[in-house]
């Protein structure tokens, strides 16, 4: 074999070593930029389930107090109201539908009836602004989260209407404010549904730390009374 042929053949070899390498690093640079955006996929697709398990618990507490809301019994009540009706129908909501805290007011904004179960202490209204009930009376429906004894509540409140003004065009004859803390049942069912461990903070112990290379993570931001946050919750999965 001579010195021209034995160049060739090194010159091939070089050149299929090259083109190998070359391969190899656009296989290499595909297949990272495949897994950054598998894994920005995975994390809003975390993000939206955690929103989706929030909305829908707070649809369960929407949906009854929307119910309340349009009937002309809440509106005799929280014009003249009696304790006995409020206990036979507003308590109940505890037993019914697991509620936590009952608080009506009149047309005045004056606080007609309160309940609260052992979790909650009386006279939480002083937790109620002003600011919360303009806004309430404006947009008929508004909500809130609270912590409540060191446990996060979901607070949700409606003008209260005659039964046949369900689209609430007339002027609030009263206002209901319902509230259902988040304990272990919550807590429980949203990190099934998720997939993901959840914790809570409140604002001022949130720390964003960096994440292991294989762990996704959601924050979830409960909005307080007057547009603060109330707390946050952290999901993560592996």
């Amino acid at each position: 074999m001579n010195i021209s042929t034995r160049r060739k053949i090194l010159f091939g070899l070089l050149l299929v070593f090259v083109v190998a390498t070359i391969t190899m690093l656009v296989v290499f640079q595909l297949t990272k930029r495949q897994e950054k955006l598998v894994y920005e996929y995975s994390g809003r697709a975390l993000e939206q389930v955690a929103e989706a398990i929030v909305r829908q618990t707070e649809s369960q507490v929407f949906k009854v107090v929307f119910d309340y809301t349009y009937w002309d019994d809440m509106v005799s009540f929280a014009q003249n109201p009696e304790t006995a009706w409020g206990d036979d129908n507003l308590a109940t909501l505890h037993a019914s539908f697991g509620f936590d805290y009952v608080l009506v007011f009149n047309q005045n904004r004056e606080v007609v009836y309160e309940y609260s179960n052992e979790d909650i202490e009386p006279l939480f209204i002083e937790s109620i602004t002003e600011n919360f009930l303009d806004s309430l009376h404006l947009q008929r429906f508004c909500s809130f989260y609270e912590y409540v004894n060191q446990e996060l509540g979901f607070f949700q409140g409606a003008t209260i209407h005659p039964t046949d003004d369900v689209e609430r065009n007339s002027q609030p004859r009263g206002y209901l404010i319902v509230g259902n803390l988040w304990i272990d049942d919550e807590w429980e069912n949203a990190q099934r549904l998720s997939g993901a461990a959840l914790s809570v903070f409140q604002p001022s112990e949130y720390i964003t730390d960096p994440l292991p290379p294989d762990m996704l993570q959601a924050a979830y931001f409960f909005p307080g009374l007057d547009g603060e946050v109330a707390a946050i919750g952290v999901f993560r999965r592996q």
